[in-house]
């Protein structure tokens, strides 16, 4: 008896060990698609950023060098953008979203839970650019409501 006792326990262990193992791989599998798809983002807003097309506009532009936040220069500017350069941010805008959404698209099959945040988090995002490019607030006010979301991002999810 004693010995048919241990052998389920051994047989047990084993099953639980391969359900562990299978749940700790698809977990690295995650992270890895998620990391991947935040690095392919990074990328791809850098090139973005650095097309001379955007000279204009970059210093009002939050740099990869500073992990797309804003400096304190860009969060003091009082002016609002002058019709060029509310041309060129709508363009940006645009092209940085194709960059967004290529992430979103390979996030979402491997993190499901995480595609309403992100769809929020780009919402806001764009409203913010929105009102920029619209005129209705100043390269400080929307430096200042970048940040503000970008700090919500790190300490609310």
């Amino acid at each position: 008896m004693r010995a048919v006792l241990i052998a389920i326990l051994i047989v047990l262990i084993f099953v639980a060990g391969k359900y562990i193992m299978a749940a700790a791989d698809k977990a690295q599998e995650k992270h890895d698609i998620v990391f991947n798809a935040l690095q392919d983002l990074g990328d791809c807003r850098k090139d973005v950023y650095d097309k001379e097309v955007y000279a204009p506009i970059r210093a009002h532009l939050y740099a990869s060098e500073n992990l797309y936040r804003p400096t304190t220069v860009q969060m003091v500017e009082s002016s609002t953008p002058t019709a060029d350069e509310r041309k060129l941010l709508a363009t940006y805008n645009d092209e940085v979203r194709v960059c967004k959404n290529a992430a979103a698209d390979k996030i979402t099959p491997m993190a499901p839970e995480m595609t309403q945040v992100m769809k929020d988090d780009l919402a806001k995002a764009d409203d913010v650019m929105k009102r920029l490019i619209d005129g209705s607030i100043t390269w400080g006010e929307a430096a200042h409501l970048s940040d503000n979301l970008i700090r919500s991002q790190h300490t609310t999810k």
